[in-house]
């Protein structure tokens, strides 16, 4: 088999497939929901798109660079990741420590027979239960006080209580152990509130959109979106109840579907200000915030950290502040439950300050607040991490690239005689004119293999000598010819711009114009 011919359409093939799969899944969930029947296939797809991808990564890596040094730092993921996760673990027992301490906390272990928080609920097998239901776990907990609102912070993963076997049927090893980690983690952060009816409200993805609504302008299409809505709603708990679907303005149901179990108390709760913080917030245009079981909250994938924990707790008591007295009265039922709802009510003057981020979380601070301003999502601090790494490699390419390439193009660039020793022709397997040669420079001979010659002013033959270019830049390169320094210049500068844009819109992001305020709804007949 010629892999010279056959390995770009192995390629192309293998991401066809997984974007296939990622499409008819998609596709089955517009058509059941993400909780219908429709899920289980969905999910099987999901990783059946993921599964293809890697392996034809991996592939297209050794096949790429003839080398197993891709593969075996592949196959290492896994153990990296084990050591990830156990770091981890160890900084978020520091810093939920601390953040106990500050405000008057209670730290949750799953260690042995732990405690329960003292509202709200928790995770078992994709339903929400009674926080203290014995039969739900969780990794971690924390409850607190932030700022008069009582916040609970909870780790747990959607494999808790489901046996996870290796393929003999005895304890899983460390690999799956440290996959089952990074597929299956999730938290939820949640406030506690008067008791109240039910009401689901999920942001639904421009494929929803499209399908539902019809065509949709460039500027509303968000495929990375996309993929963080699917991410945080596969784990989210669904609640065991009878849900209606809720209506309210065109514009408000295209971005967000509604179900409760209280259309009345739905529609009190959906003011026009409330309204108005879903559509303009870029928070909740990836996720699924919830009423139920008195407590507002939300899950979203990945371990529990500061800043998810201080920036979806300040979200969920923005949302809180914004919803009408009334409505958080309609649950109202005893007097020591009466009165609690009037002293929640009565946190709507401080809602802003609630809105600020925990001490000493300040790392991501001032870049999400920019981000906030122009409407876009917030970053982790390991996001952050990694963007800015891209950047600083696109910076570094592109400087040596672009530099390089101009000096050479300048005749700036240090200029020696390359004796070709010997010249390969290309053949089926091989594209580029590979030369070895050797070249004086300083009083020292300096030896080239495998040069693969780029010029498109023709190849050298054995015996020649040609005048090259050396990049005094590193990784002081061997330059061909101008043509050649002027595409790495080139290529420079594209690296450069693209390393300029991440950056800008990281760190600078665009401030927009907020949404004209939303109408309220025209009364029920």
């Amino acid at each position: 088999m010629d892999l010279a011919l056959l390995g770009p359409w192995l390629i192309l093939g293998g991401y066809a497939v997984a974007a296939v799969s990622v499409y008819i899944a998609r596709w089955l969930e517009g058509r059941t929901g993400v909780t219908g029947r429709g899920r289980a296939p969905a999910l099987v797809l999901y990783s059946l798109a993921a599964a293809v991808a890697a392996e034809t990564t991996q592939w297209w890596l050794d096949w790429g660079t003839s080398s197993s040094i891709p593969s075996t730092l592949w196959w290492a993921l896994p153990a990296f990741a084990a050591v990830l996760g156990w770091w981890f673990k160890r900084r978020q027992r520091t810093w939920m420590s601390r953040v106990v301490a500050d405000n008057h906390g209670t730290y949750f272990s799953d260690d042995a027979e732990p405690e329960r928080p003292t509202f709200g609920i928790l995770y078992r097998r994709g339903r929400p239960v009674d926080s203290t239901d014995p039969d739900a776990g969780f990794r971690a907990a924390i409850e607190f006080d932030l700022r008069g609102y009582r916040v609970v912070g909870i780790q747990y993963r959607t494999t808790d209580g489901i046996p996870l076997d290796g393929f003999d049927g005895g304890k899983p090893g460390a690999a799956a152990r440290a996959a089952d980690a990074v597929d299956s983690t999730y938290n939820l952060v949640q406030v506690r509130t008067p008791r109240v009816p039910t009401v689901l409200i999920q942001a639904r993805s421009t494929a929803e959109q499209h399908e539902k609504f019809g065509g949709l302008e460039p500027g509303e299409i968000h495929p990375f979106e996309d993929l963080r809505i699917t991410r945080n709603t596969v784990g989210a708990p669904t609640p065991d109840l009878s849900l209606e679907n809720f209506e309210l303005d065109d514009a408000f149901t295209k971005r967000f579907s509604v179900r409760t179990t209280d259309p009345a108390f739905a529609r009190a709760v959906l003011s026009a200000k409330t309204r108005a913080l879903l559509m303009d917030e870029p928070w909740f245009r990836v996720r699924e915030v919830a009423f139920h079981h008195g407590s507002l909250w939300t899950t979203q994938s990945g371990p529990l950290t500061e800043d998810k924990l201080a920036g979806n707790a300040a979200r969920l008591a923005e949302l809180a502040a914004t919803v009408p007295p009334e409505a958080w009265r309609t649950g109202s039922g005893a007097a020591e439950e009466a009165a609690f709802t009037e002293q929640f009510i009565a946190l709507r003057d401080t809602a802003p300050d609630a809105a600020e981020p925990l001490p000493g979380n300040s790392v991501t601070a001032p870049v999400n607040a920019r981000r906030r301003a122009a409407r876009l999502q917030p970053l982790s601090a390991l996001s952050l991490t990694a963007r800015t790494l891209v950047v600083v490699a696109l910076a570094a390419v592109g400087l040596s690239l672009a530099g390089n390439g101009a000096l050479a193009v300048i005749g700036v660039a240090p200029q020696v005689d390359l004796v070709v020793d010997r010249a390969t022709a290309p053949s089926p397997n091989r594209e580029q004119h590979l030369v070895d040669g050797h070249y004086d420079r300083d009083g020292v001979t300096h030896y080239v293999n495998d040069l693969r010659w780029s010029s498109l002013s023709g190849n050298p033959a054995s015996g020649d000598v040609v005048d090259i270019s050396l990049g005094p830049l590193p990784w002081n390169p061997l330059i061909e010819a101008t043509d050649v320094a002027v595409f790495m210049a080139l290529l420079g500068a594209l690296s450069l711009a693209i390393g300029y844009r991440l950056a800008r819109a990281t760190y600078l992001p665009k401030r927009r114009r907020p949404r004209a305020t939303v109408p309220e709804p025209a009364p029920a007949a």
